[in-house]
């Protein structure tokens, strides 16, 4: 298999896991948080750990390590 691993393993993972490119001018957006916007990749992962995305997680019920 060609690019790691097979067909399986890279449809499993969500898009926003597979941020690996440079991009610091493209916007994503959290559901979780309230469909904040955040700028670049590094944005993006950072807010996993504020508060923000961690009372989201809690409302929705779902278990989150930095709850």
């Amino acid at each position: 298999m060609k690019c790691g691993g097979s067909l399986r393993e890279r449809a499993v993972l969500p898009d926003c896991l597979k941020l690996r490119e440079n991009r610091p001018n493209i916007f994503r957006r959290s559901e979780i948080c309230g469909n904040q916007n955040y700028k670049g990749p590094n944005a993006f992962h950072k807010h996993f750990s504020e508060w923000r995305h961690s009372n989201g997680m809690r409302c929705l019920g779902i278990p989150s390590p930095f709850c």
